[in-house]
């Protein structure tokens, strides 16, 4: 029955009028479809078409459903090209934390190329990283990671000194993430690394084998 409904909702959303619904609306439908792993690629393709007219005054959880969609399996060069549109636009400025990292997360989690991002987003992260919470931070430097960030040299120093003030609040498999990253991107941060084995060392019970091995290599990179 759920079948059945999800596609009776696909077809209205294929039959509906140019402006009938919102972009929140759209882009929430996107979210949603991807989320239930329904990859219907004509209506991602008409949504594309009708969100790219308005790029430039999409808000920032708009832009982080269409970027979620991408990496959760709408795979349409449209819907890429509407995100890629809009990001070029102010909409970074207008960014939260919270959407910040939901954005970041979308291209670690899915693979979303948007090549030359951090030279649009440094400043903005820069100006939003005081603010982050450790999930928040882990999200940026794994993207940071993957996407590289040559565009924003000061961004990943400046993501170390916050976390190393917020190093009580990550769980210990997030701060076993954040350490890989940061010995890939900053192994030189002066106190970083020495806050994170402070940090460490009463939660190594709670880390498997594995993350003791990331832990031991990340840790030898580190100068």
């Amino acid at each position: 029955h759920g079948s059945v409904l999800i596609e009776a909702l696909a077809q209205r959303l294929r039959r509906r009028r140019l402006g009938e619904y919102k972009p929140h609306c759209l882009t929430l439908a996107l979210w949603s479809f991807a989320e239930l792993g329904v990859n219907d690629m004509v209506l991602a393709d008409s949504i594309a078409l009708e969100l790219r007219r308005e790029a430039d005054c999409l808000q920032p959880q708009e832009v982080c459903n269409i970027s979620w969609a991408l990496a959760h399996g709408f795979r349409s060069p449209r819907l890429l090209d509407t995100l890629r549109e809009a990001l070029a636009g102010d909409v970074l400025r207008r960014f939260k934390p919270q959407e910040f990292s939901s954005l970041m997360q979308s291209i670690t989690t899915g693979g979303v190329p948007l090549p030359g991002l951090f030279g649009r987003c440094g400043a903005p992260a820069l100006r939003l990283a005081k603010s982050m919470k450790a999930k928040h931070i882990l999200s940026t430097l794994k993207a940071c990671e993957v996407a590289g960030c040559r565009e924003c040299p000061d961004l990943v120093p400046r993501l170390l000194d916050v976390a190393v003030d917020q190093i009580g609040n990550f769980e210990a498999h997030e701060l076993v993430a954040a350490t890989c990253a940061a010995a890939e991107l900053y192994p030189e941060h002066p106190g970083f690394f020495k806050a994170c084995a402070s940090c460490l060392v009463p939660l190594l019970s709670e880390l498997s084998v594995d993350n003791l091995a990331d832990l031991s290599n990340a840790f030898a990179k580190c100068r």
